[in-house]
């Protein structure tokens, strides 16, 4: 079973670690700049970002869990309440857990409960869901939700 649940604060220093050095190659790659540069601009761009961590307003960090407790990757994205959308900054499954079907199963638990938590809370409980809704429009960038 996945479910999704906010990442907290001690948790943040693993994920800046695991996203600087994933973004900064993606930069590398993309705009030719080297390695150093590279991540000299992932850092700027997630200082800028999330200038609190798991506390900036407006950004939504998530843990991705499987079973009781273990953590296998990370969601984060922006909330557009009133518009229903969001944007997903950052979805990843951890390498040694790819290829076992754990995006599919979160993809549709955070699409079915991320409109009812305007604001994240340490408390709040993702639920489960057991029916998936069409997730068809949900890629890595703008999502709109206002078919499901």
């Amino acid at each position: 079973m996945i479910s999704l649940r906010p990442m907290r604060p001690d948790e943040f220093t693993a994920y800046l670690d695991y996203f600087i050095r994933d973004y900064g190659a993606e930069i590398s790659t993309n705009y030719g700049l080297s390695d150093v540069d590279a991540r000299a601009q992932a850092i700027r761009e997630i200082d800028e970002d999330l200038p609190q961590g798991t506390k900036t307003a407006g950004q939504v960090l998530l843990c991705i869990i499987a079973g009781a407790s273990t953590v296998i990757g990370y969601l984060w994205y922006r909330q557009d309440l009133a518009a229903r959308s969001a944007f997903i900054s950052d979805f990843h499954i951890f390498t040694g857990k790819q290829g076992n079907g754990y995006g599919k199963q979160a993809l549709p638990s955070w699409s079915a409960n991320w409109q009812t938590a305007a604001t994240p809370r340490s408390d709040y409980a993702w639920r489960q869901t057991t029916t998936a809704p069409d997730t068809s429009m949900i890629a890595r960038g703008s999502a709109s939700l206002a078919s499901i």
